[in-house]
Formats: C-alpha cells, sequence, structure tokens
C-alpha cells in the first residue's frame, strides 16, 4: 500500500469508533476488528512457514505463553463445562485480538510502513482531528451540541465528542498522545498532547485522569529514572494500585453491584475452579452473558440481564476479573510471563541500556489502569496491538538519538 493506504488503516483503527456511534452501519460492521485479526493470523502464519528457523523460534519464544493460556482456558471449559461451544469461540477470538494485532503487524513489517506513513503526513491529520475535538471539547462546556452524557461529575457534563462513550474518547486520546510522544521530534507536538490532556480530563474518566497523572510524571521525571528505578516502577505502579483501589471502593459502595459481584465472582472461581479457572466464555464478558453462562446460575447480580432477558454492558465493565475467573492461577503466572516477555523487546536486559519512560510504558499502564473497570483488550484489542507495534518502531528512532545506542 502506499502511504495514504497506511493511514487510511490508523486512522479507521483510531477512530472507527464514530462511524458505528453516528451512522446506521450493518450489523457485520462490528466483527471489523475479528475479521481484520483473522487475515492478520493468515499472513503471519504463511511469512513464519517461509522465514528461516532462527526467526521462528525467536518469535515462538515471545509468543507462545498468549498460546499456552488458550491450552488452560479450554482445559476449564472441558472440565467444568459452563460456556457452549459458540461462546468458546468467540471470547477465545476476542482475547487474540491484542497478542496477535501485536506480533503479526511486527512480524509482517506493517510496524515499518505505517511508522514511515505517519512521520511522512499522518501526524497532520492526527493533529488536525486533535484540534477539532479540542474546540469542541471547550464549546461543549457553554453548549449542548450532543456531544456530552446527560450526567454530571465534579460539576459537568463528560465530553464525549462523537464517540458513544467517553471511554472511548479517552481511549484514542492516549493512543494519539503515545504516537506524538513516540516522535522523534516530540517537542513540536508539545500543544497537542495538552490539548489532548484537557480532553482526557473533560471526559471525567477515573482511569483517564490517573493516566494523566502517570504521563507528568514520566514525562518530567525521566532525569532521575535512571538512578531509582525502584522509585520508579514503584511510583507508576502505586498509581495502577490507586486507580484499582478507588474504582474497588466505588463498586462495593453500591451493595450488590453487578461490578461488585463480578470482582467478588472472579476470586471465587480463582478458588473453586483451582488452578486453570472456568474457561473460555464462562465469566465477565458479553459474550458469557450472551450464551448464558452456568457460571451466572450461581453468581448473580441483578446488573446481569436487562428485562428483556439481554446480556447488559455491565458484564464488560470489569477487566481483571475476566482473567482471574476465566484462567485462574495458572493463567494468572502465565499472563504475567507473556507481559514480561512482550515488555522485553523494548526493554534491554543490560540495566544501563534499559529504555525508561518510553511510549510503549505509557499505554501498557493505560490498559493496566483500564483493566480495573473494563474488558479493554476485548474491546479495543486490535487497536492496542497494532497502535503498540507502531509505538516501538516509531520509538526506536527517539531512544538511538537520545542514548547513541
Amino acid at each position: 500500500m502506499s502511504y495514504i493506504g497506511w493511514n487510511i488503516l490508523m486512522a479507521f483503527l483510531l477512530f472507527q469508533g464514530i462511524l458505528s456511534s453516528q451512522l446506521d452501519m450493518p450489523d457485520y460492521f462490528s466483527y471489523w476488528d475479528e475479521f481484520f485479526c483473522f487475515i492478520l493470523f493468515i499472513f503471519w502464519i504463511l511469512k513464519l512457514v517461509v522465514n528461516n528457523y532462527h526467526s521462528k523460534k525467536n518469535t515462538l519464544k515471545i509468543v507462545y505463553p498468549w498460546f499456552v493460556i488458550i491450552l488452560i482456558g479450554l482445559l476449564g471449559n472441558a472440565i467444568f463445562k459452563y460456556a457452549v461451544p459458540a461462546a468458546i469461540i468467540r471470547d477465545m477470538v476476542g482475547y487474540l485480538k491484542f497478542p496477535i494485532s501485536f506480533f503479526a503487524v511486527r512480524e509482517l513489517g506493517w510496524d515499518t510502513k505505517i511508522a514511515r506513513s505517519l512521520k511522512k503526513v499522518g501526524f497532520i491529520w492526527i493533529k488536525i482531528i486533535t484540534i477539532i475535538m479540542f474546540i469542541c471539547g471547550v464549546l461543549c462546556l457553554y453548549f449542548d451540541f450532543g456531544m456530552n452524557q446527560e450526567e454530571i461529575r465534579m460539576g459537568i457534563h463528560p465530553y464525549q465528542f462523537l464517540f458513544h462513550h467517553p471511554t472511548v474518547l479517552v481511549s484514542v486520546s492516549v493512543m494519539c498522545i503515545c504516537l506524538f510522544y513516540a516522535d522523534e521530534h516530540r517537542k513540536k507536538y508539545f500543544m497537542y498532547i495538552i490539548m489532548l490532556t484537557a480532553i482526557i480530563v473533560l471526559s471525567m474518566r477515573t482511569k483517564g485522569l490517573a493516566f494523566v497523572a502517570v504521563f507528568i510524571f514520566i514525562r518530567y521525571g525521566s532525569s532521575w529514572m535512571r538512578r531509582y528505578k525502584v522509585m520508579y516502577w514503584g511510583s507508576i505502579l502505586a498509581v495502577v494500585i490507586a486507580a484499582f483501589y478507588s474504582k474497588l471502593q466505588l463498586y462495593m459502595s453500591y451493595s450488590s453491584s453487578g461490578r461488585e459481584v463480578l470482582w467478588i465472582g472472579g476470586f471465587n472461581l480463582l478458588r473453586m475452579c483451582f488452578p486453570i479457572g472456568s474457561g473460555f466464555g464462562s465469566f465477565a464478558s458479553h459474550i458469557s452473558g450472551r450464551y448464558r453462562s452456568v457460571v451466572y446460575s450461581f453468581i448473580k447480580s441483578a446488573d446481569f440481564l436487562t428485562f428483556n432477558g439481554e446480556a447488559t454492558s455491565v458484564l464488560g465493565d470489569t477487566g481483571f476479573p475476566y482473567y482471574i475467573g476465566q484462567f485462574g492461577v495458572a493463567g494468572i503466572i502465565v499472563l504475567i510471563i507473556a507481559v514480561w516477555r512482550m515488555l522485553g523487546i523494548w526493554h534491554l536486559k543490560n540495566d544501563e541500556e534499559w529504555h525508561y519512560g518510553s511510549a510503549e510504558d505509557l499505554l501498557m499502564v493505560y490498559i493496566a489502569i483500564a483493566l480495573t473497570s473494563e474488558s479493554v483488550l476485548l474491546s479495543f484489542g486490535c487497536e492496542y496491538g497494532v497502535v503498540l507495534a507502531v509505538l516501538l518502531k516509531l520509538d526506536v528512532v527517539q531512544r538511538v538519538k537520545n542514548t547513541g545506542l
């Protein structure tokens, strides 16, 4: 594809939520990410087949923990039989969207092509859209353009722009900030990063405010990150835990609320289905509710289903219980290994060359924060996977320029 084609792909990944929110799209449009993931997977397999053994071995070493979790999940399905086959397959695809998008885009070389297209013309349209979102956000403080939620938080209506929910706006804004921050000319994007930060604040989402705090810390703490490694990661971990604790306290304040039941139920399944969990399609996802998982016969909440018996959005509003309940202790351990090896792609083993404060760190921290209140990798797995791969490619240039590595 040409530069235009790669920019169109990136624009679609970032802003397709506007299409589904503002236009009467056909039902099959909602499966675009599954189709995209399937195409990536096919191309990736073909590339592995024709690639040399050494490259395949290095790739598989990093990738295989993500697929070990699939075996753990399927074992839970086989033993406990809480979910029907259709739910298992669909949930498995949802789980795979993030790792497949990240690894396939890297192996196919799409990360390089997208990064080059962004540096050539892509950052121009991201800047234009940022200005539009910022201006609309400021105007919406005084006028009703239908871009805000009805509820009031801290004296204002949460801003959502043309998306169907402020959470989507926060997600897009975070990815745009990370893209700007990863480029070697990041200083010239300072005003646009400020605008995106303001947009996140106007959304009034706890996860967005927590991300802003982490971003400011990383942005202005680079001078001592290398000297005080424990304080650096400890401070970021403290912010994630604070966001987690605030959400948990909020959920617990509503007696028997759906989110409270999901958190408690996740740990109950951890104990009941030790050590492998309840399996795919069984808990804490919209799919599990749609296909009536047996788990909901003993983990119950009135918030899980509508009066018509349809699964509510609450079932997808807590990310960590999804992994805790479905994959158990064994799955959590393997997942930690999988994420650690992914981090190892851009964090060198030599402490003197360890790269701190990267755009990839920012995005991964936001994902960790968002998982306290939503199944973010099920909803935006493809987007985050592709953007993370592109960030790594953009940030390599910045790292070489700053350190001479």
